[in-house]
């Protein structure tokens, strides 16, 4: 009987007008996204190879007048996330050069600056999350309260048909058919990205998209439970499909939206022009040796104060479904704020390691000074210019190590749980409301 109800709703909703319109439009944003990520990617990726040759260029040998010796400080470049066309718009705002010495990390932000959770790329958190749960709504708005006022579900229930079953006839109907979309347009990106060498579709990258795609679907699910809840308490379809997209409106879009504002009531953080116009008053009025410390000691307050920022604005945003989900989709695609926190630890760590290995380098500087004029000087000169280029060949070299896949996964765990939440909430609310439901 379950089969039968099934088969019936999923035709319905494959015949409909509105499946159409979501069906090109969910799988024309899939394949749009693939190929900006090609593009985008691509010129990321050559601007990263250019700043690493940079920073090895500019790793050098510095011998000072006191005895001492350091190296040239690198400039690190927060590593790209491969994974980024799943969850990428968050990681866009945080600082993604840095550069070490023995006053601490200098972050800076080149390029794209956006501070908080605003968003300018389709990925699949944005496809899954907007367009998805919006066809899901659509969908199921008039599953209940439609079929009410077209006359079908009296004769439905006139049959010895449980309402729980048909209840979950329609749910599993809908969630089908709002998951073909989303199945088709996922394998079409991945399919036009690996065909363009963009990314290595390896064991690692088709668990972290399926890891994805479940959460998407369990998104989805909680949309067609409120979708099926809110047509189980009205009368007719029109004020069902009003009441729907107030409510989407609320949780896909102004929940997700509203954290930005109230993370700067919340959080305050300095903007970009305030840094700018801290930095230049310290240069105005201090000019000895303690300057490049305040500096350095500036720009880090500033950077972990937006940072602290980004945390409320994004336990603020939990609240919402889509917003969970977004957060899902970036700890397991490493472009969140987590991933953000580990390169900040790792360039503390190289940062140290660093400066220790220049604190053991020790070689005769004299010859830097004045020009040799014998034979002994040549040789020392030599002998120094041969130990600088020693010392920058086997200095250290920053590379971030990624969290495994397990790391991800439990980094994201409260996001699944919000999910879940949602989906018992909805269900309880769909199952209790349709059970009370009068059908005349």
């Amino acid at each position: 009987m379950l089969g039968v109800i099934l088969g019936r709703e999923l035709l319905d909703h494959l015949q409909s007008l509105r499946f159409a319109v979501g069906f090109v439009l969910i799988v024309g944003c899939f394949v749009a996204s693939a190929v900006s990520w090609n593009v985008r990617h691509a010129r990321d990726a050559a601007i990263q190879r250019e700043v690493v040759e940079q920073g090895e260029s500019v790793l050098m040998l510095v011998a000072r007048r006191d005895g001492t010796t350091s190296l040239g400080s690198p400039d690190l470049r927060r590593p790209l996330s491969p994974l980024g066309f799943i969850a990428g718009g968050h990681d866009r705002g945080m600082p993604n050069h840095a550069s070490v010495d023995d006053q601490g990390i200098h972050l800076e932000q080149k390029g794209d600056r956006n501070p908080l959770l605003l968003r300018r790329d389709i990925d699949w958190a944005f496809i899954i999350g907007f367009l998805g749960t919006l066809l899901a709504l659509l969908l199921t708005h008039d599953s209940i309260a439609g079929e009410k006022e077209g006359g079908t579900l009296r004769q439905s229930l006139a049959n010895p048909v449980p309402r729980h079953l048909l209840l979950l006839g329609k749910y599993a109907a809908a969630l089908l058919s709002v998951s073909i979309p989303v199945l088709v347009g996922a394998a079409l990106g991945l399919l036009l990205m690996g065909l363009a060498g963009t990314i290595e579709l390896s064991a690692g990258v088709w668990g972290v998209a399926l890891a994805s795609l479940a959460a998407g679907v369990l998104c989805l699910s909680a949309a067609v439970w409120l979708g099926l809840f809110i047509s189980s308490r009205t009368g007719n379809a029109a004020l069902a499909l009003m009441a729907g997209l107030v409510v989407w409106s609320v949780l896909a879009v102004f929940i997700p939206g509203s954290g930005s504002l109230a993370a700067r009531h919340l959080a305050p953080a300095p903007s970009q022009s305030d840094l700018e116009r801290d930095l230049q008053r310290i240069w105005r009025e201090h000019w000895d040796e303690d300057t490049d410390a305040m500096v350095a000691r500036t720009r880090e307050d500033h950077w972990q104060r937006n940072l602290g920022q980004m945390d409320v604005a994004q336990a603020v945003t939990h609240i919402s479904a889509v917003t969970a989900y977004r957060c899902f989709a970036e700890a397991i695609s490493s472009t969140g704020i987590v991933h953000y926190r580990d390169y900040l630890a790792q360039a503390e760590a190289y940062r140290r390691h660093f400066l220790d290995y220049a604190a053991e380098l020790s070689f005769d500087d004299r010859h830097m000074y004045h020009i040799p004029e014998t034979a002994e000087e040549v040789a020392a000169r030599d002998a120094a210019d041969a130990a600088a280029r020693a010392a920058k060949e086997e200095a250290p070299r920053f590379q971030f190590l990624s969290p495994t896949l397990a790391e991800r996964f439990a980094g994201a765990a409260d996001s699944v749980v919000v999910l879940l939440v949602y989906n018992l909430l909805f269900f309880l609310g769909a199952f209790y409301s349709f059970r009370r439901y009068d059908v005349r």
